[in-house]
């Protein structure tokens, strides 16, 4: 069977043909329109779905109760089992894509019953405008009964010559639908009936129905390039629930008064994966200077923060601490009232280089009351200027020394005030891409980062030798700064000018015996470049996390390669949420198609996907993730 080729339009009689020529221009009027456009069908235009010409398939048997209530429900409606199925093919698609107008193309044979002992027959497609919205199921199938109805009578009008006529060109559909009664093909007594498959396929999705005596199999063909196995089944699931509840199940609505609205989207795989994006309960219930406090008292005498000009046991740490404290606290309450008083939030800017005092500086910040604001020394003097405006106190290359050797608080009274510290107070500001114009200030709550620190623990155990390496402005640093000093591990940090030199970062993951990195994918792939060429082994490395931009399934698979003994983690989150809010476990046995995914949500978080109207789409369909939960931000710093 081969769709369009003129080859098998010469087994249909003259006669025949001539009432194919009749068809076609009622059905060019009816589809065109007198204008010879095809500006009337672009409404149905713009597929949902993503679709490239390799494909492969699923197959699923039709379970035995809903293919005999598809049959019954079509012969008490006197309608076919097809026009079902083209419904509720139309429900779904019309769900993932938030649009009711759906072209599904539909493959017709052109054979009348004096032709069925030929070998031969013409397959056309043919264009199936249907419009879903919130109607009764009984009257949407009506309408497409009568399309389906139309489209019979006008076989003989080829699928390119509907293109050639409408002037539309390009990928129309997003399904092209096959029902294939078998009833009604050639019996053969030493043969059976086959159809090849070639590989390839034109459409993101083409389904097949064929229906026998006592059972029915739905097959559908995928495009590999915008769709998985797992995801193609789920289509069919889908669909197999939208029929049910079509054909009266599953639905409190009455038959006849049965709306699309009425139906549930969701079968069984819908919900498991909407409960994975919902990540597990998590409470507030201590501050991050707390867990810090408790670490430094652990091991006072063990080096924690290193770097290129020295080290800071957890007793050098503890001493800058409550000096810092007791600094920022005589000063803070005097620059807050000059700054607006209670009600503007209290930022401090570190306008100082990263080194082995800055994640002590940002720990005295958040428990002297304020947050921490990183202030770019090499930034323009405007964006600088911007910046400190919003400061009730900057902490900058003249000032540091005295900050860190002041008079300060003992470390008991320092904990009294890490205890006053309320979930919703600002722990930091932080500024974004500016992709969208110029750059925002984020602001980010104590709960939180808490719940961010507190679930990256959880996931790779405490303690561990970590890098600190990114830029204080971007919000991983946060986390590489905060968390070893909270979880029993010990950090290196980097210097500003090296933060990018992979020949350096490889000499101190070695020398350093680092457990724990992070890379942006751009720096990972100069690191793996550089890791062939000189055939680099870790054997310390245990984790490597990626984050900031696009992991591609490359880059992970040739880390797995060459690392494979660390676990690899794709993580996700924007500057206006408390750094990463999903996260993704790379298996090298796991081929993804072309970039791995951002995973589900960590505990306390909440992640939905939304369409224009702010509902949440269907598990496999596009639309904006909107974020919820523990870790979303406190908004712009205005």
């Amino acid at each position: 069977i081969q769709e369009d080729t003129g080859f098998w339009q010469e087994i249909i009689s003259g006669s025949e043909r001539e009432r194919a020529e009749k068809a076609r221009e009622k059905y060019r009027k009816k589809c065109v329109g007198a204008a010879g456009t095809g500006q009337d069908i672009l409404q149905f235009d713009n597929p949902v779905f993503v679709g490239h010409k390799t494909a492969s398939s699923v197959s699923m048997k039709v379970p035995g109760g809903l293919d005999r209530k598809i049959r019954t429900y079509a012969k008490n409606h006197r309608i076919s089992c097809e026009t079902l199925l083209f419904g509720a093919a139309a429900t779904e698609i019309s769900a993932c894509g938030g649009k009711e107008g759906i072209l599904i193309g539909r493959s017709v044979l052109n054979r009348t019953h004096r032709q069925l002992d030929q070998l031969g027959m013409y397959t056309n497609t043919q264009a199936v405008p249907i419009r879903a919205g919130d109607r009764k199921v009984s009257e949407f199938l009506k309408d497409i009964a009568a399309e389906l109805m139309a489209g019979l009578r006008t076989a003989g009008y080829s699928f390119s010559e509907w293109k050639q006529d409408a002037e539309l060109d390009g990928e129309l559909f997003d399904l092209v639908i096959s029902y294939r009664n078998r009833r009604f093909l050639p019996r053969m007594e030493h043969a059976r009936i086959g159809e090849l498959f070639d590989g390839f396929l034109e459409i993101p999705l083409r389904l097949n129905w064929n229906e026998d005596e006592t059972e029915t199999e739905a097959e559908l063909l995928y495009s590999v390039d915008g769709w998985r196995a797992e995801e193609a089944e789920l289509f069919l699931e889908r669909l197999f629930h939208i029929l049910d509840q079509m054909t009266g199940g599953r639905t409190d609505a009455g038959e006849e008064s049965l709306y699309i609205s009425d139906i549930d989207l969701l079968c069984g795989t819908d919900r498991k994966i909407r409960a994975q994006m919902k990540g597990k309960p998590w409470k507030y219930t201590v501050s991050v200077p707390e867990l810090f406090l408790a670490s430094m008292r652990a091991r006072p005498d063990e080096t924690v923060i290193r770097d290129e000009e020295g080290k800071l046991t957890g007793r050098e740490i503890l001493s800058e601490y409550v000096s810092a404290v007791g600094f920022l606290e005589r000063i803070l309450p005097e620059n807050r009232q000059a700054r607006g008083g209670a009600g503007h939030p209290c930022l401090v800017g570190l306008a100082v280089p990263r080194d082995r005092h800055y994640p002590v500086l940002m720990l005295a910040v958040m428990t002297a009351g304020a947050g921490v604001l990183p202030v770019d020394e090499q930034a323009g003097e405007e964006w600088r200027k911007e910046l400190e405006k919003y400061c009730c106190f900057i902490v900058n290359g003249e000032n540091k020394e005295a900050v860190l050797s002041s008079e300060g608080r003992s470390p008991e009274e320092a904990e009294l005030l890490a205890k006053r510290i309320r979930g919703a107070d600002i722990a930091y500001g932080i500024p974004t891409s500016g992709t969208t114009g110029k750059p925002k200030i984020a602001l980010n709550t104590q709960e939180g980062l808490a719940c961010r620190l507190e679930w990256m623990t959880a996931l790779s155990g405490e303690g561990g030798r970590y890098l600190q390496k990114a830029a204080k402005t971007f919000d991983v640093s946060v986390w590489e700064m905060l968390l070893p000093l909270t979880d029993g591990g010990t950090l290196y940090v980097v210097p500003e000018e090296k933060k990018a030199d992979v020949e350096y970062l490889t000499e101190k993951m070695r020398s350093e015996r680092i457990t724990k990195v992070h890379f942006v994918p751009s720096v990972l792939q100069s690191f793996l470049r550089y890791s062939m060429r000189q055939k680099t082994e870790l054997p310390d490395l245990e984790y490597l996390f990626s984050s900031g931009e696009e992991l591609t399934a490359g880059m992970a698979e040739k880390t797995a390669e060459l690392f494979p003994e660390a676990e690899i983690w794709n993580l996700y989150g924007p500057a206006e949420c408390a750094i990463d809010v999903s996260a993704f476990p790379y298996s090298f046995s796991e081929k993804a198609a072309e970039s791995v995914p951002i995973g589900t949500a960590v505990p306390g978080t909440g992640l939905y996907v939304l369409d224009a109207g702010n509902r949440e789409v269907l598990p496999g369909c596009t639309g904006e993730i909107c974020i919820a939960g523990k870790q979303t931000g406190a908004g712009y710093l205005r």
